[in-house]
Formats: structure tokens, C-alpha cells, sequence
């Protein structure tokens, strides 16, 4: 398991990441992300067309740049977005 937490203005997101390559030939990459109750998840499966497995033809390095990439892109999205529940909330309770 990975864990990476980003601060925001609004607390911190904690993201963790489980990767596994399934018997089928994929990877799986799923995503989960907290900030206090509220959670953001992201699944995605790479590789595997046609019964070709697209990521025995990568090199390690090419590999580990392509799945770092993309959790850096997901975690950051995943605390814009949990920022954004945290800011309505926040707001909704002084609203009148």
C-alpha cells in the first residue's frame, strides 16, 4: 500500500494506493482518498487489449514513470476536488 497525504488550506488529504497486475495481464490501480468524512476513490486498469499485455513491453523506468504520472495527477485531483466538498461545507453553515 502507498500513502501520500497533501495539505490544503482545508486539512489534510490522505491518499492511499493499491496497485496490483491481475492474471489477466492488467494493472490495477485503485485510489482512495480522505479529507475528514469525505472520500474520493479512482479506479483504473491498464494494459491488456486484444490479449496483449501493454506493459510487459515497458521497461521498468518507462513503467515507473507512466504509474507515478498518473497518481500524481489522480492525488492532486483527488484533493482538488475534496477541498472543494470541504469549502461548501464549510460556507453552507454560515449561509442565512
Amino acid at each position: 500500500m502507498i500513502t501520500k497525504t497533501i495539505s490544503t488550506e482545508h486539512g489534510n488529504v490522505v491518499s492511499t494506493t493499491k496497485i496490483v497486475h491481475t492474471d489477466n495481464g492488467q494493472v490495477a490501480v485503485h485510489v482512495t482518498s480522505k479529507l475528514g468524512n469525505a472520500k474520493h476513490e479512482h479506479h483504473i486498469t491498464i494494459g491488456a487489449e486484444d490479449g496483449q499485455d501493454s506493459v510487459s513491453s515497458l521497461s521498468e523506468d518507462e513503467l515507473k514513470a507512466l504509474l507515478q504520472a498518473h497518481l500524481d495527477k489522480v492525488r492532486d485531483n483527488a484533493a482538488k476536488i475534496l477541498a472543494g466538498r470541504a469549502k461548501v461545507t464549510k460556507i453552507s453553515s454560515s449561509l442565512t
